[in-house]
């Protein structure tokens, strides 16, 4: 529908045996379903164009002396951080995508690189986000295929959809820290220039956050929405819109202002720059989506 949504999907130390008997195929459309399993992207289905790409390795396992994958994908710590790292080499991912996509719509396409290994992590690697209101900009997604269908979902959901499509930020914490005041000039001008991380902001005033329209909103009394510190990796001075969420520990759905975000870039996405959000519109498509409020809410 409209000008279609590009999304590509390949994998990573897949042999041709494994393409052979079908098992390539089998992870990929694993991962094709799960793109649609969560609100509000099932509703939307019909606006995304989704292909994959044959990528042969010439071998299936990491971690081995000499193992080579041709998109050379890696398992990896963040130092000092603790954290699970993974990448590849996305000039050549972007290769392989652009057998799928035309060369004209690869600075939206959204790419998912699957790796063949149990490992529960995941990295999302954002392009130019542009200079208009919908976060423009590719994306190259990596993760492994984890340990369970469930975990496997859950990294998607987190990676490609809540980061690489919708451009949201983590609303998790790792360093019991506030945020640094020159990474904070940083992010508010990179905000304001592209609009993305909607999920995500440096007040705590219910009048002036980010989401301050669903807070007001009696509608939204029942979504457990609120101002919460602590998000993109900082414990102080950054608040999230939710206690939990897929951007906070990758289980339940999207909060409110996360997916009225990925509505905002599907839709702006599928119809051009000049379609005109309306949030009455967005309320009405969220009615699925939203939470009866406790008995006596006011």
């Amino acid at each position: 529908v409209g000008n279609g949504i590009d999304v590509v999907l390949m994998g990573d130390a897949y042999t041709d045996r494994l393409i052979a008997d079908g098992t390539y195929d089998e992870h990929l459309n694993k991962a094709y379903e799960a793109l649609f399993s969560i609100e509000p992207y099932k509703s939307f289905r019909d606006m995304f164009n989704v292909y994959t790409v044959d990528v042969v390795s010439k071998n299936e396992v990491y971690g081995v002396d000499g193992s080579e994958t041709a998109l050379n994908t890696r398992l990896g710590v963040f130092e000092g951080a603790g954290l699970t790292e993974v990448w590849g080499d996305d000039s050549k991912v972007f290769e392989y995508a652009s057998r799928a996509v035309s060369q004209e719509r690869m600075d939206e396409v959204m790419i998912i690189t699957l790796m063949n290994a149990p490992t529960y992590a995941g990295t999302c690697y954002i392009y130019h986000m542009g200079d208009h209101d919908w976060a423009g900009g590719p994306s190259i997604s990596y993760f492994p295929l984890g340990a369970s269908e469930e975990t496997f979902e859950q990294l998607l959901h987190h990676e490609a959809l809540g980061h690489g499509f919708a451009k949201l930020a983590d609303e998790y914490y790792n360093y019991y820290e506030a945020v640094p005041d020159d990474w904070k000039a940083d992010m508010v001008n990179t905000i304001e220039a592209s609009g993305c991380f909607r999920n995500v902001d440096f007040t705590d005033n219910p009048s002036n956050v980010r989401w301050s329209h669903f807070l007001s909103d009696k509608r939204y009394a029942g979504e457990g929405l609120g101002i919460f510190e602590g998000a993109f990796n900082y414990a102080y001075g950054i608040y999230r819109p939710s206690q939990t969420s897929i951007m906070v520990d990758n289980i339940g759905g999207f909060n409110a202002p996360s997916r009225e975000a990925i509505y905002y870039r599907i839709h702006k996405l599928a119809y051009g720059p000049d379609w005109e959000y309306d949030y009455e519109k967005f309320v009405e498509y969220d009615a699925i989506n939203r939470k009866s409020a406790p008995e006596g809410a006011a």
